[in-house]
């Protein structure tokens, strides 16, 4: 695919980057996004209350002119950062970055491609997969499919129903700014656990459809981290599904969401036991749902089921790894 050096307004890209004392890592992101190949883009830094050197890694890569820096002062958490960005952007096209993440330079080249191969969708994603740094170099994890986007190399449209059951709704998408004012979806401020979780399944059920096509190739590093959180991670899923049902009203989300209660409760409950044997979990700082009700049986097959399919995207995406870790190897040695 060539470079994309030249582009029309309708194809500007507003990428929002919420920052908060992200100085060790900020530079090496944000000189992942200029560098896209794709050139029509707004880059929206939101610092959010930041009192280490973050303003002033802003106040540099703001030479360059589509770089747009926000600042409201406090910290006011990733939900409002996030969507100081969506109000303050002007592309045809809005997506968010998280500050410690890194990009392929041709991804937004790619997305873009696809949406005018497809003029019908608002929502354009591909494929995100995890990564961590040692002294001893990158490690790659595994992508995040669902049983139907195993497969690389093809652009397809996305079936919502099992991109919920599988995927739990993350995915790193252009989305139609105009769709994204339509529907007046936001990140949920009033939840701290699950709020990616809850703006990206809103988005996929929300009227009018979308027509979400996915990109059948790697597309967001995904930084893997040692984080801690409470425990609760049912309780929080089932709270984000709640927002994402009331910002679309979506009857068929609602039954998705009950009926898959149990599996998903039973997988959090079992994330939640293998966090505290870690030393990573705090203690409940919710209290508990009483919707939550897993079951072992169907947990543990989806459980089992995943990384089956975790291992075949492994096993498709093979030939594109080696690659991917020398990009961020790479990546991981130019700031600003």
């Amino acid at each position: 695919m060539s470079s994309s050096t030249e582009s029309s307004a309708t194809d500007v890209v507003s990428v929002v980057i919420p920052a908060y004392q992200a100085e060790e890592l900020l530079g090496s992101t944000l000189r992942s996004v200029l560098d896209q190949t794709h050139r029509a883009l707004e880059v929206i830094v939101v610092d959010d209350g930041s009192s280490d050197a973050t303003p002033e890694i802003i106040a540099r890569a703001a030479v360059d002119p589509r770089v747009v820096p926000v600042s409201y002062g406090g910290n006011r958490g990733r939900s409002h950062a996030r969507n100081a960005g969506i109000d303050r952007a002007t592309g045809r096209w809005v997506c968010f970055v998280d500050a410690d993440d890194l990009l392929p330079p041709d991804r937004f080249e790619r997305l873009v491609s696809a949406a005018r191969q497809h003029p019908e969708s608002r929502v354009v994603t591909d494929d995100r997969i995890g990564f961590t740094v040692d002294a001893a170099g990158v490690h790659l994890g595994h992508r995040y499919p669902s049983r139907r986007t195993i497969r690389v190399g093809s652009v397809h449209a996305i079936e919502r129903r099992t991109h919920f059951s599988d995927k739990w709704c993350h995915h790193d998408a252009i989305i139609d700014r105009e769709y994204l004012l339509r529907t007046g979806i936001r990140f949920p401020e009033r939840i701290s656990i699950g709020e990616d979780l809850s703006f990206d399944t809103a988005i996929l059920f929300a009227h009018p459809e979308p027509h979400a096509i996915r990109v059948g190739e790697v597309g967001y590093y995904y930084r893997l981290t040692d984080t801690s959180r409470s425990r609760g991670g049912a309780d929080a899923w089932l709270h984000a599904v709640d927002v994402a049902v009331e910002q679309t009203g979506s009857a068929e989300l609602r039954a998705l969401a009950d009926r898959w209660q149990p599996v998903h409760s039973f997988a959090n409950n079992f994330f939640d036991d293998r966090l505290e044997a870690a030393g990573r979990l705090r203690h409940r700082d919710v209290p508990p749902d009483p919707r939550v009700s897993p079951n072992p049986v169907t947990g543990w097959s989806w459980i089992l089921f995943m990384k089956a399919v975790h291992d075949l995207s492994k096993i498709a995406d093979r030939s594109r790894r080696d690659g991917i870790r020398n990009d961020i190897s790479a990546q991981l040695h130019r700031t600003l």
